[in-house]
């Protein structure tokens, strides 16, 4: 069941924002800002806004679509959440500690899209860890996304959190058997189809990337 988070705090975690330097946006990040909250600048956003936002979140939820069927993955279903879209990526997790260092990925390749470059095979290299994929998006000039891993605990103040940096222990979406790692996006107050278009390119591209060279290097 998909779970509703408020105030800044998934802002925090969710929001993207594409830093597009030749055209300044009400949303691109300040260097010393940890996040931006959509809350905090209602007051000088007009409510129009608030439709425009509804809207970029269907078209990010529809290219996600795309991306993830071409990937061979999907969107998760979390019909109660419409601040952030979740993108499965349990086909390019790493194996269990316990499995073979080297294993085969499948990928689905989309021969006729034109913008990916180089659909490699599948690889089988030893494989980097799954969050990886957030550092490679951020060095791409995309950043707020969130990658969840799988089997993460952590301990703060005393508290176990089982799943760390999903909304629950262990999340476990809509027809899966287990919990599988995922990544958030969002589309914030003042993004443009354009800019949606753009982060639904770069992370296919990543994603192929990821997988293509087997997550050594």
């Amino acid at each position: 069941m998909g779970v509703r988070l408020s105030g800044p705090f998934h802002m925090r975690l969710l929001t993207i924002y594409l830093h597009l330097a030749e055209r300044p946006r009400l949303h691109e990040p300040h260097p010393r800002r940890l996040y931006h909250s959509v809350d905090a600048r209602r007051g000088r956003i007009p409510w129009a806004a608030e439709g425009e936002k509804g809207e970029m979140f269907v078209h990010l939820r529809q290219r996600l679509d795309e991306v993830a069927a071409r990937l061979g993955t999907r969107v998760l279903e979390t019909p109660l959440n419409d601040i952030s879209i979740a993108f499965s990526l349990a086909p390019f997790d790493e194996p269990p500690l316990d499995s073979p260092a080297e294993v085969k990925v499948p990928v689905a390749v989309d021969r006729v899209e034109q913008h990916v470059d180089d659909p490699s095979p599948p690889s089988t290299k030893p494989h980097k860890p799954v969050t990886f994929l957030g550092s490679m998006l951020f060095s791409r000039f995309v950043s707020g996304t969130r990658v969840v891993p799988t089997h993460v605990t952590k301990t703060v103040a005393g508290y176990a959190f089982t799943g760390y940096m999903s909304h629950v222990n262990e999340y476990v979406p809509h027809g899966a058997a287990q919990a599988v790692p995922y990544l958030t996006a969002a589309a914030a107050v003042g993004v443009t189809r354009a800019e949606v278009d753009l982060f639904a390119e770069r992370l296919e591209k990543v994603v192929r990337e990821f997988v293509g060279r087997g997550r050594s290097g």
